[in-house]
């Protein structure tokens, strides 16, 4: 399992769609990378603010393009979880939630 700082790597506010859509792209490299059965785990330590729109063109992508390869702490905060959740019911994805590791 590979883990990415989101914060540390992406910075601490996560607002815009098309911020999002380069993200996605440099994430995509990551994934595309990974091994057959290799997941990314993403820590969202840092990240204060995270956009519905942003999460979407990110993590909501990654879900549906790239199905169980993407882990997210579950100890995000609540302010957080709540552009997951937003996606979740938009897009209609179930994200992975897991332990931090």
């Amino acid at each position: 399992m590979k883990l990415i700082n989101i914060g540390q790597k992406f910075g601490k506010f996560l607002i815009d769609r098309d911020s999002g859509r380069d993200v996605y792209e440099i994430l995509k490299r990551d994934i595309e990378s990974l091994k057959e059965d290799e997941k990314l785990f993403f820590d969202f330590g840092g990240v204060m603010i995270l956009n519905p729109s942003f999460c979407d063109e990110v993590f909501g992508q990654i879900e549906q393009n790239y199905p169980e390869k993407m882990i997210i702490d579950k100890n995000a905060s609540h302010a957080l979880m709540v552009a997951f959740e937003t996606v979740e019911e938009t897009r209609g994805v179930k994200f992975n939630f897991g332990e931090n590791l």
